[in-house]
């Protein structure tokens, strides 16, 4: 870091999380709300939530992980709910 920022490291942070966990409401909104049921239908809004809280205890690569751990754990509780509708 060379210092010559002038928006704060935390600001730079919420920068990445905020567009980030927006994205994430927005999937929900356009689609889980319709789509899943039972504990699929939040996946996506507890984890804008949490992506919203990881600039304050890991920064980009918090936000990194979060990401990517909402894409399995939604991928897996969704097939879940679409084997148990169909049957």
């Amino acid at each position: 870091m060379t210092g010559q920022a002038k928006v704060g490291l935390l600001a730079g942070e919420y920068a990445i999380a905020v567009p980030v966990a927006f994205y994430w409401v927005g999937l929900w909104f356009v689609r889980d709300r319709h789509v899943l049921r039972g504990a699929a239908h939040h996946v996506l809004l507890v984890f804008a939530a949490l992506i919203l809280l990881a600039p304050l205890i890991a920064p980009i690569e918090g936000i990194a992980l979060l990401a990517i751990l909402s894409v399995i754990l939604r991928n897996r509780v969704a097939g879940k709910a679409a084997i148990t509708s169909t049957t």
